[in-house]
């Protein structure tokens, strides 16, 4: 059975991408436990003392040393945990751009264009979620279908709607980020963010808790009324 956490393990995945450790922290660390590791097999081994009444047996001495280095690789592991762990809550922390939602976007067509794609044709409950294009989006379209998506670093929950417009009979794209982390720089107008060399454009704006982005192919002409630069 899926998990119920999929979305969340998604964006956690999504929202950790990228994240680098600083340069040369992990040839540090291994270099250092090599130099105490080095100092530790140097040291003389207490066999028998005399003064402090000690015997140390030899077959208790590897085990020690083992049992030494075994601590040190755990304290190894554990330290670059917590680093990977810190720069992932800096980069989770970091505001959001519009140059991020249109990568994101636009990195989902090669699977919204693929003939394997899966659409709910049955969306009368949910397509009045369309009217917050009301008055953008020229009204000459035709609902195709809607699929949903873990959202990545922007929300747990996106709704893609797939549409045709009957002026030039081209499928276009609308993604719907529900209770969405907010971009300041847009607004509650559709602005252009992207436009690829494939003849793509990405429009976006927000309304309450929503990010919406709209991929087209074409003019944004055809579909839009008007759009602001980005």
């Amino acid at each position: 059975m899926e998990s119920n956490n999929q979305p969340e393990d998604q964006s956690l995945r999504d929202a950790l991408l990228g994240v680098s450790v600083p340069a040369g922290l992990n040839q540090r660390l291994l270099s250092r436990l090599r130099q105490e590791a080095k100092v530790d097999d140097e040291l003389p081994r207490l066999e028998d003392s005399s003064e402090a009444g000690v015997e140390l047996s030899r077959q208790d001495m590897p085990n020690q040393r083992w049992r030494g280095r075994r601590r040190q690789w755990l304290g190894l592991a554990l330290a670059l945990s917590l680093v990977g762990l810190a720069f992932g809550v800096f980069q989770w922390s970091r505001p959001l751009s519009t140059e991020q939602l249109a990568q994101f976007t636009l990195g989902q067509l090669d699977r919204l264009l693929g003939e394997d794609a899966v659409w709910q044709s049955d969306f009368e409950k949910q397509l009045d979620e369309l009217k917050v294009l009301d008055g953008q989006v020229r009204p000459n379209v035709k609902t195709l279908g809607f699929q949903d998506i873990a959202g990545g670093p922007f929300a747990k929950h996106c709704r893609v709607w797939k549409l045709r417009s009957l002026t030039t009979n081209k499928a276009f794209y609308v993604f719907d980020f529900q209770q969405a982390r907010q971009i300041p720089s847009l607004d509650e107008q559709l602005q252009a963010i992207k436009q690829t060399s494939g003849g793509w454009s990405s429009v976006a704006m927000r309304t309450g808790d929503h990010l919406i982005v709209v991929l087209v192919e074409g003019t944004l002409d055809s579909y839009l009324y008007q759009s602001q630069s980005a």
